[in-house]
């Protein structure tokens, strides 16, 4: 599932690949600061993170490069770790 923003910066784009054909999933809003990053995680992983929360929370997903980690975080200091996948050339 890789992760970037979509044409529009404010978005947030969820593309799932299922045999080479690309669907998107659904576009969140955000706020961006910093260089634009290309990552690809476990849906699974996403989903165990949101899935605890209440829908208003607030989060901060912290991304250096496609090589390191997401630092998810609330603002009630829960945190939460995902590791990216290989990007795909």
């Amino acid at each position: 599932m890789p992760c970037e923003p979509g044409g529009n910066e404010n978005k947030f784009s969820l593309v799932r690949t299922n045999h080479s054909v690309q669907i998107q999933v659904g576009n969140l809003a955000f706020e961006h600061d910093g260089e634009t990053v290309r990552i690809k995680l476990d849906p699974r992983f996403v989903s165990d993170f949101l899935r605890v929360l209440d829908p208003a929370t607030t989060i901060q997903v912290e991304l250096t490069d496609s090589q390191s980690a997401a630092v998810c975080r609330t603002d009630d200091g829960y945190g939460y770790v995902i590791m990216p996948l290989a990007v795909d050339a």
